[in-house]
């Protein structure tokens, strides 16, 4: 039993560290382009992402894609203000957590929303 102890702390440890050398995470106050995130995903913590609005309005759900560095990613919103005077191609900066689980699992999911 107390190797598997070790191993759970080894796991553990191993987890934060990829949070903690994930891209800009050392400097919170910097943006990522989609493609950043996309290529090194960073669950749990929050971030900040920037692009161009997309499929806003056209999706079964109160969410819209942002497009940059030649990705997408789907970005869910809870207030219907957080994207009042948006339209597709708006260029944005959405503040959030990407979910590792559930039905928004791979999403951003957005505190605020800003127009850049």
């Amino acid at each position: 039993m107390p190797a598997d102890k070790n191993t759970m702390i080894i796991a553990t440890v191993g987890v934060i560290m990829i949070m903690t050398s994930a891209p800009n995470s050392e400097n919170p106050g910097v943006a990522l382009a989609v493609g950043e995130l996309v290529k090194s995903p960073i669950y749990g913590t929050d971030v900040r992402v920037y692009g161009n609005v997309s499929g806003l309005g056209e999706l079964e759900c109160s969410c819209f894609y942002l497009k940059s560095g030649g990705e997408k990613i789907r970005v869910a919103y809870n207030e219907s203000d957080m994207v009042k005077g948006l339209k597709d191609g708006s260029s944005v900066t959405v503040a959030g957590s990407l979910s590792g689980w559930g039905k928004e699992a791979g999403d951003l999911v957005a505190s605020s929303i800003k127009r850049r």
